[in-house]
């Protein structure tokens, strides 16, 4: 595993960014606005990269040591807006991605979230969470953004 520098991408609630998830057959990383952030080769992280995935779009406020430092309940509620998504499909072959679907979000505000292709779970949240627990009432589509 390798953690790379992040003091490149501090305040990171101030505008939008592009965040990604690079799986290939000998490597995971982790990239926001294209530069890496963690890369993990081999193992685990890698080794399953042919089982069926799910991406969890939502945040996370871990409670354990060095994690979840510095965050501040009193400061809730907390949001993240997503403009778009696009997930790609790897081709070990070729070692090309190719665009398998993209969602823009946009619709009619106050429009709940595709369920063909998004699962909004209700009081879903790991137990080393803060207080934050997914709740479908509050994912919805404002301004062409999906809204948590």
């Amino acid at each position: 595993m390798q953690d790379h520098a992040q003091e490149e991408i501090a305040n990171l609630w101030d505008e939008w960014h592009t965040y990604e998830i690079i799986w290939k057959p000998d490597y995971v990383q982790w990239t926001v606005d294209g530069k890496p952030i963690r890369t993990v080769n081999g193992g685990a992280a890698a080794d399953y990269q042919t089982k069926p995935q799910n991406l969890f779009m939502t945040y996370w406020s871990p409670t354990m040591s060095g994690w979840g430092d510095g965050f501040n309940d009193s400061t809730m509620p907390w949001y993240l807006f997503y403009d778009w998504v696009e997930v790609h499909t790897y081709d070990t072959k070729t070692k090309e991605f190719s665009l398998e679907w993209r969602e823009d979000f946009t619709g009619e505000d106050g429009a709940h979230i595709n369920t063909d292709r998004f699962m909004v779970r209700n009081n879903y949240g790991p137990s080393s969470n803060r207080r934050t627990k997914a709740m479908s009432s509050n994912v919805y589509i404002y301004e062409d953004v999906m809204t948590i």
